[in-house]
């Protein structure tokens, strides 16, 4: 049964030296005196890098209907294939099943670091590296700001 009310996710805000305030602009509640640099609106992790997400887990709450407080994996059990449509949820190291899109606004008022991800050749024989697939959108831009 799928939900009748849009879900409503509380977003995880991260603080980066590299960040900065633009990002209450999409309604975000920034915390005073913070460079926040990303605003994760869907994260179902178990665990993130220390670097990346600071090395906790990560998991979206539902701030509204029947089933706030609870998360987007909850969410994800209660609806299963109406939530996920055709997709799969993606399986944990732990062996459960998360939500399968981590979706994030970024602030980069700075410069950030180059990152580097597993080839699938390293992935399948490092049993800790997972395959990364990213899609960016460029929402706003300073001039003569580069990718």
């Amino acid at each position: 049964m799928a939900p009748v009310y849009p879900l409503l996710l509380e977003p995880i805000l991260k603080a980066k030296v590299w960040g900065g305030r633009r990002l209450a602009s999409l309604n975000k509640p920034l915390p005073e005196g913070e460079a926040i640099g990303e605003s994760w609106e869907v994260a179902d992790l178990d665990s993130t890098s220390a670097s990346g997400g600071g090395g906790e887990s990560a998991h979206s709450r539902i701030v509204n209907g029947p089933l706030a407080g609870k998360t987007v994996r909850d969410a994800m059990r209660v609806f299963g294939a109406d939530l996920l449509g055709s997709s799969k949820p993606h399986t944990t190291d732990a062996g459960s099943h998360a939500f399968p899109l981590l979706i994030k606004f970024l602030d980069a008022s700075d410069n950030l670091s180059v990152q580097v991800h597993p080839s699938p050749e390293y992935a399948a024989s490092h049993p800790g590296a997972h395959l990364k697939t990213e899609s960016w959108f460029v929402l706003g831009a300073d001039p003569g700001a580069v990718i």
